[in-house]
C-alpha cells in the first residue's frame, strides 16, 4: 500500500529525528508542517475524487444494468471503497508525524487531555477535511506569527491527538490551545468550543476542577518518579528479526516484545505464551488508526526503515504480558494486584492486607495501563508509580482535600469515594498453541 510513499515516509522520519534533538529549530519545525499540509490536503483531494466515483458508480448499478454489468459494478464499487479506505489510513499515518511534533515539546500525560471531550471521557470528534476548509489560511498565518516569535506551534489538524482549539503552542509541559475565528459571528457550536476550551485551559492552570470529564473533584497531582521505558528492547528487537524473520526479547520479567516478518514465524510464539498472558498486536492499534493519545510510534521505532515496514505491515510487533509475573512483583513491593474484569480498569493496588473503606486504593484504567504497551512503559514504572500513589493517599489525602476546597469554596461537603466491587479477571482455559 504505501511503496509510493516510502521516500516520503523516510524524509519525514529524518526530520522529525532532525527536530527530537534541537527542538529548537523553528525552521525546521515550519518544514515539516508544511509537508503535512500538502500530503494530508492531496490526500483529501484523492479521498473526495474516489468518494464521488462511489457515488456515480453505486446510481449506475441502481439504474437497472444486466445482470453481467451490475457484477461489474459492484467488483468497482468495492475496489473504490478499498482505496478509500488505504486513503483513510495516509492520512491518519500523515497525521502521525504531527503528532509526533507535539509529543516532542509536551508532556504525554498532558497531550492526553487534548484528545477527549471536556464533559466526558469520550474521543472528541475528528477534524474534517482540510481541503476546501473555511479558516485555515487564516489559522496558517496565525502559526507562522507564532512561529516568527521563536515559539514552537503546531497547527492542530495535522494531528490525530490534539482535537481542542486550531493551533497549540508548545511552550510545555502541558500544552496550550488557540482558537481562531475569522468572524465575530457566535452560534451554539462555537459557544460550546469556546466553553470547552476555556475548561481545559483551567484544569491545567489549576490542576484541579469540580466537574470535569464527567466526574466531580477532579485534582491532577505530579508524582515524582522517574519515567522509563523500553523502547530501546523493542527497536533492537526489530534489528533481530532480520536475520531468522523473527526475534523475541524480554527487557523485564514478565514482559516479552516480539517482531514478526512472516505468516510462518507466528508458531514460534507458542512457547512464549503461559497460562495467564496478554497477548497484545501493536499493528492492530496501527490499522485502526486508534493509536492516540499513546506516545507516537513515528517517535518510538527510531529507523526510518523499521517505521516504514510497520506502516507498510512488513513486521509484525507484539507484546506479551505474563501477568501471574506482574502480580508477583507488586507483592515484592508489599502490594496486593488484582487484575479485574470492569468496564473501565485493568488493575486495582492495596497494600497487601488493606482494610476495605479504610485504607486507600488505586485503581489503574484500561487506557493508562494500555501504555505498558504502546508507549514501552516498564512494569517498574507502574509499581514505583502505584507505591508513590498509595502513600500520598496514606499521609496527604487530609491536606489534598483542604487544598481543594480552598481552591472551590463552593463546592459542599466533599467526601471519599467508597471502594468499589471489583470481579477478578478469569483467565480463559489455558492451551499452548496458537
Amino acid at each position: 500500500m504505501l511503496h509510493r510513499y516510502r521516500k516520503s515516509i523516510y524524509t519525514l522520519s529524518d526530520n522529525l529525528r532532525a527536530l527530537q534533538a534541537n527542538p529548537e529549530n523553528i525552521a525546521l519545525l515550519l518544514d515539516i508542517q508544511k509537508a503535512l499540509l500538502t500530503k494530508i490536503k492531496y490526500t483529501d483531494t484523492r479521498i473526495a475524487a474516489l468518494k464521488a466515483r462511489r457515488r456515480a458508480l453505486v446510481r449506475l448499478k441502481k439504474s437497472g444494468q444486466s445482470k453481467e454489468q451490475s457484477k461489474l459494478t459492484k467488483k468497482a464499487i468495492a475496489v473504490t471503497g478499498e482505496a478509500i479506505a488505504e486513503a483513510q489510513q495516509l492520512l491518519f499515518l500523515w497525521r502521525c508525524f504531527g503528532d509526533g511534533i507535539a509529543f516532542i515539546y509536551i508532556d504525554k500525560l498532558a497531550l492526553k487531555h487534548m484528545h477527549y471531550n471536556t464533559h466526558d471521557y469520550d474521543v472528541k470528534q475528528a477534524a474534517g477535511a482540510m481541503l476546501g476548509k473555511i479558516g485555515l489560511r487564516k489559522e496558517w498565518s496565525v502559526l507562522k506569527l507564532i512561529l516568527s516569535k521563536k515559539i514552537p506551534a503546531v497547527l492542530s489538524d495535522l494531528t490525530n491527538t490534539i482535537r481542542h482549539g486550531d493551533i497549540c503552542v508548545l511552550i510545555g509541559p502541558d500544552p496550550f490551545p488557540v482558537e481562531v475565528k475569522t468572524s465575530k459571528n457566535r452560534n451554539e457550536r462555537s459557544g460550546r468550543q469556546l466553553a470547552s476550551l476555556a475548561a481545559l485551559i483551567k484544569f491545567f492552570q489549576t490542576d484541579a476542577a469540580t466537574d470535569f470529564r464527567g466526574l466531580n473533584n477532579v485534582v491532577r497531582l505530579e508524582i515524582p518518579v522517574l519515567e522509563k521505558n523500553h523502547a530501546d528492547a523493542m527497536n533492537e528487537c526489530i534489528e533481530h528479526s532480520r536475520e531468522t524473520g523473527f526475534a523475541a526479547i524480554s527487557p523485564e520479567a514478565g514482559l516479552t516484545y516480539v517482531c514478526v516478518r512472516s505468516a510462518e514465524m507466528v508458531s514460534q510464539l507458542g512457547p512464549l505464551i503461559k497460562p495467564k498472558t496478554i497477548l497484545n498486536i501493536l499493528n492492530e492499534m496501527k490499522s485502526g488508526a486508534a493509536w492516540m493519545p499513546y506516545f507516537p510510534f513515528v517517535l518510538s521505532l527510531r529507523r526510518k526503515e523499521d517505521l516504514y515496514d510497520f506502516t507498510n505491515g512488513n513486521i509484525t510487533l507484539i507484546v506479551l504480558l505474563d501477568t501471574q509475573v506482574v502480580v508477583d512483583a507488586y507483592a515484592a513491593h508489599g502490594l496486593s494486584a488484582t487484575f479485574v474484569d470492569h468496564p473501565q480498569l485493568t488493575l486495582v493496588v492495596t497494600r497487601q492486607g488493606a482494610v476495605r473503606g479504610r485504607d486507600p486504593i488505586v485503581g489503574i484504567s484500561i487506557g493508562y495501563f494500555a501504555r505498558l504497551y504502546y508507549d514501552f512503559d516498564t512494569i517498574q514504572s507502574f509499581i514505583d508509580t502505584d507505591l508513590t500513589h498509595i502513600e500520598y493517599l496514606e499521609t496527604q489525602s487530609a491536606d489534598l482535600a483542604k487544598e481543594f476546597v480552598a481552591k472551590h469554596p463552593t463546592l459542599e461537603n466533599p467526601m471519599l469515594v467508597e471502594w468499589s466491587d471489583f470481579t477478578p479477571m478469569v483467565w480463559p482455559a489455558y492451551e499452548q498453541s496458537v
